[in-house]
């Protein structure tokens, strides 16, 4: 394995010289929009989240799988979770075949296989190679891509890929055992390549659909960057506070987005492609052992904040690229209603308008509500 360019000329990613300017969403983005999801079945806690040409699937605590159209129409649960013979105790994370017209479910020591339709088809053991469930799973070149996760140094493998009947194609074996409960390994999905990175690695992994795989970017090495020593169980929050910790990581035609939390911040690092400028997204807010909490201020019309939790994620249809998260409808209610949102004067006063009639057209309990920002 080969970087495409020397390391000295790559992207590193260095929270020691991290930018403290701030950007705000008319920096990145030129519109927003807002899709209510039909409350047919309620909801509010949302582990992962995919678009695509079936439309808005949903991992839910509370009802599973959940489909709905790209309006928000709620079309129908894909899968249950519970511990029926064909439902999934875990389900954070899974993957879509969309040629195929299969849903993979990484659940404890096994991928539950479905159709679009609803249909349980197999289950693929993991046991084998990773503890538990997987970290992050990813349909990729008509293969499964599973990222390690692990407990008490059984981590074995950075990533495995299996074939849609778990039969294992490849491998890549973890060089660290870290002690205690963590789940390391990220990937995301752009320009038809499959991005892996973890915490305590300094590379980000580039593998193209060829499985070639390459150097992407780079995180500095230093005193600060998170010890495979770490114990999550035992180890004091602060001391583990003191290390950098990458979280979820989205690629854009211009930017990189970077969720991380270190010392006493949590953040949005925006990063951008051509100057390698960094700006920060955050508020300063005590929460715990943080004194400052990631978002990124919305002057598009005024309203909630983009936060990259419960989910952070990319989309392009038509070449057009958006970012998306979901808010609350009690907090936008509260919002709305506020000095802050009152006095406001966001970029495009209309949007401030619409969206005031569309948080009084909802419950206060009524599902969340999909935030996409259209970028520029």
């Amino acid at each position: 394995m080969k970087p495409t360019l020397p390391k000295e000329e790559m992207l590193l990613i260095d929270p020691l010289k991290f930018s403290e300017d701030t950007f705000t969403l008319s920096y990145i983005a030129d519109d927003i929009d807002y899709i209510i999801l039909e409350d047919t079945l309620l909801f509010n806690s949302v582990y992962s989240m995919r678009i695509n040409s079936f439309g808005i699937l949903m991992s839910t605590k509370e009802h599973g799988l959940l489909l709905f159209n790209p309006g928000g129409k709620f079309i129908k649960v894909i899968a249950k979770k519970g511990r029926g013979p064909e439902e999934f105790l875990f389900g954070h994370n899974f993957a879509i075949d969309e040629k195929g017209e299969k849903i993979f479910v990484s659940d404890n020591g096994k991928i539950r296989v479905y159709s679009l339709n609803g249909n349980f088809i197999r289950d693929i053991t993991t046991e084998n190679y990773i503890s538990g469930s997987a970290g992050q799973i990813e349909f990729f070149n008509s293969s499964l891509f599973l990222a390690d996760y692990g407990t008490y140094g059984e981590f074995k493998y950075n990533w495995i890929v299996l074939d849609t009947l778990g039969n294992l194609l490849s491998q890549k074996k973890s060089l660290t055992r870290p002690p205690g409960f963590m789940q390391r390994g990220k990937t995301y999905i752009y320009d038809n390549k499959l991005f892996y990175y973890n915490y305590l690695n300094d590379t980000i992994f580039s593998i193209s659909t060829d499985w070639n795989t390459e150097a992407a970017y780079y995180f500095s090495q230093g005193d600060f960057r998170w010890r495979d020593d770490i114990d999550l169980n035992i180890t004091p929050f602060e001391q583990m506070r003191l290390f950098f910790k990458p979280g979820n990581m989205v690629e854009t035609n211009k930017f990189i987005f970077l969720e991380y939390s270190f010392r006493d911040k949590w953040s949005i690092l925006l990063i951008d492609k051509k100057t390698k400028k960094t700006f920060q997204g955050y508020k300063e807010e005590k929460r715990g052992i943080l004194n400052y909490v990631a978002c990124i201020s919305n002057d598009l019309d005024g309203g909630l904040p983009f936060l990259p939790h419960p989910v952070f994620n990319y989309n392009i249809k038509k070449g057009d690229e958006s970012i998306l998260t979901l808010i609350f409808p009690y907090e936008l209610k509260a919002h709305i209603n506020s000095d802050a949102f009152k006095n406001s004067t966001p970029k495009y006063p209309e949007k401030k308008r619409e969206l005031e009639q569309l948080a009084n057209s909802l419950n206060e309990y009524d599902n969340p509500v999909l935030m996409l920002v259209k970028l520029k």
